[in-house]
């Protein structure tokens, strides 16, 4: 066990947060909810880039939005039409 799963395991919070890594959670193809982000690359109606430890979250669809966005969290609706992983 490293010293991240340590701590992790000490505060009692899920590795993926003592590790800094992001989650990407999809609800029925017109939400998509980032956690653990370090901010915004790329920003339009058909895609949106969200940077990520290690790689890039990157969103296409139509008519997307920014509907919610602080330090941990960005909430994004519209019609999703695909996520992938970029650098």
């Amino acid at each position: 066990m490293n010293i991240i799963e340590k701590a992790g395991k000490m505060l009692d919070l899920p590795l993926e947060y003592a590790a800094g890594a992001y989650r990407v959670e999809v609800t029925g193809g017109s939400e998509v909810k980032v956690e653990q982000h370090r901010g915004i690359a790329h920003y339009s109606p058909e895609l949106i880039t969200v940077k990520g430890a290690g790689a890039d979250i990157i969103i296409r669809g139509e008519a997307l939005t920014l509907r919610t966005m602080t330090d941990d969290e960005i909430l994004i609706d519209g019609r999703i039409d695909g996520i992938e992983l970029g650098r």
